[in-house]
């Protein structure tokens, strides 16, 4: 399809390292150009050789469904400002679109940023298009995720950066304008988180004021034409993925014991079925840790894998790209859900469940509540199942069940606290906030009590103008209501107390690790470093 470019390729078989780069015109690039660009002996970005195995990792780059739309990639980016790319799982967007911009827009001498919603898609997506680019992690690609950064800020080396989209909010505080960036992608815009559609909002205000910078938004095929919309109607790119075959079966009857279902279905899975690895979905730590223990001694070619968010990063890694002779059992939160590609998939056991987060009205706080999913993850969670080859899928619920479900997961706005997100845009330097442009404004009332809490706690003034607290707070990673806790126990004496309790409470990592397989060994730890004095409150 794309293929015409083979007229134009002896023009660039000459190309190597410098000639190579300074031939590239600034969003003129051709799909003959980054073809060439890829086939040359010497890095471009670099001038070194390629390392082993990098025309391997090119073969296979190629067989990918993006791959085949770079031409109309390209075109619509270069002609427009905005763009929206939706495509359904497998089709490789997450690692090779950032790549493909990253060369078109080199001549710019500025960075291109691909946002996640997730910490360890940021580091394996980073990774991988190092790997795929042969080039080394933390040098010309790099992510930021919090304090943890490869990134490389001596000189402008780092040309393609992945980073959490909280990263991006707090830059855009310090930076209206991201004058780094040439362009900005966000990845999974369809999971409509609370930092993803503010940074929608305020993105599109940066294109408005810098007519040499773009956007593009990467989602799933449902949100699409929303975005499309909000966009002024801009281009819109539609890939499909690398799927088969995906055979779903359903409970005949309700259950009870969905940890337990999922344990014995495994089991049955292990024993009498065809090669391939079983991904298992269920809503949190607490039960895949109940499953994974009940699998631990069932049979030692079944090796079991734990993967959610408060994992430690080798962790995580181990579970997703750990090569294994034997099956391999990955049971995981919702973290697997998009993005994340685990080789080798043939069979997903869907609990139905994921704890999402909700705002309490009654503590103010957000909380993490057990929720049925909606039709759109189930569909997303089966189609991991046939990424490679034929798969199966068994939900853990009724068809009933399933016809129940949302059709899509609300918006975060229209779920958690939006006090974070307020305070955010006011620091940005926007105070009509009842009138800001979003894809969809918070509930009037969910609006009002934010506005409100954010005056209380002395981060608004009156006319709803920022105070030097407020700024203060808006650049500290915590809640607005535990940065004021944190102020108000300063003068209380205790400022270190809380400061403790604060970043226990948001902490997205556990202070107290326990190792599958050695709970014995962590309970007699525990008893020697116990302390004969009780806990004082404080």
């Amino acid at each position: 399809k794309n293929y015409h470019f083979l007229q134009q390729k002896s023009k660039y078989q000459f190309l190597q390292f410098h000639s190579a780069m300074d031939s590239i015109i600034r969003n003129q690039t051709t799909f003959a150009q980054i073809w060439a660009l890829e086939e040359a002996t010497r890095n471009p970005l670099t001038g070194i050789e390629r390392p082993a195995g990098y025309d391997a990792m090119l073969q296979s780059r190629r067989l990918l469904p993006v791959h085949e739309r770079y031409s109309e990639i390209l075109d619509a980016y270069q002609q427009s400002q905005i763009m929206i790319l939706s495509s359904e799982t497998g089709s490789g967007k997450s690692t090779q679109v950032p790549q493909l911009l990253t060369y078109d827009e080199y001549p710019s001498g500025l960075q291109v940023a691909c946002t996640q919603p997730r910490r360890l898609a940021t580091r394996e997506l980073a990774s991988r298009a190092a790997a795929e680019m042969g080039v080394t992690l933390g040098e010309e690609v790099g992510y930021r995720v919090g304090s943890d950064q490869r990134y490389n800020e001596n000189d402008k080396k780092t040309r393609l950066v992945y980073l959490t989209e909280g990263v991006l909010v707090r830059q855009l505080s310090n930076d209206r304008d991201l004058s780094a960036y040439a362009c900005v992608i966000i990845d999974e815009a369809h999971e409509r988180t609370l930092n993803a559609d503010l940074l929608m909002a305020l993105l599109k205000k940066v294109v408005s004021r810098r007519k040499d910078f773009k956007v593009v938004i990467m989602s799933a095929t449902m949100d699409a034409a929303l975005f499309q919309r909000y966009f002024n109607n801009c281009p819109l790119v539609r890939i499909s993925g690398r799927n088969f075959g995906v055979e779903t079966f359903h409970m005949k009857a309700p259950g009870t014991n969905y940890v337990a279902a999922a344990a014995a279905l495994v089991m049955k899975i292990h024993q009498g079925s065809e090669p391939g690895h079983i991904l298992v979905f269920l809503p949190g730590k607490k039960e895949i840790e109940r499953v994974c223990n009940l699998l631990s001694d069932f049979d030692q070619n079944l090796e079991v894998l734990p993967l959610y968010g408060s994992q430690a990063s080798y962790q995580q890694s181990q579970a997703v790209n750990s090569p294994s002779s034997s099956r391999k059992c990955i049971v995981s939160t919702n973290i697997a859900e998009t993005t994340l590609t685990v080789d080798g998939i043939v069979f997903v056991i869907d609990s139905g469940l994921s704890r999402q987060m909700i705002f309490n009205p009654r503590g103010r706080m957000n909380m993490l509540e057990l929720r049925t999913i909606s039709q759109a993850s189930a569909k997303q969670r089966a189609s991991r199942a046939g990424r490679t080859r034929n798969g199966f899928c068994y939900r853990l619920y009724t068809r009933e069940t399933f016809n129940l479900m949302e059709p899509t997961t609300a918006p975060a706005i229209h779920r958690e606290a939006v006090d974070s997100v307020i305070l955010d845009l006011v620091h940005a330097g926007y105070r009509k906030i009842a009138d800001f442009d979003w894809i969809d404004a918070p509930h009037p009332e969910s609006l009002l009590r934010a506005v409100q809490d954010l005056k209380d706690w002395r981060f608004l003034r009156a006319d709803g103008k920022i105070t030097q607290l407020g700024k203060l707070a808006a650049m500290c990673p915590l809640e607005p209501m535990w940065y004021r806790a944190i102020e108000i126990g300063a003068g209380l004496d205790c400022s270190a107390d809380i400061v403790d309790i604060a970043v226990l409470c948001s902490s997205q990592k556990p202070i107290f690790v326990q190792p599958p397989g050695v709970v014995r060994v962590a309970r007699a730890a525990r008893e020697r470093s116990r302390s004969p004095q009780p806990m004082q409150s404080i």
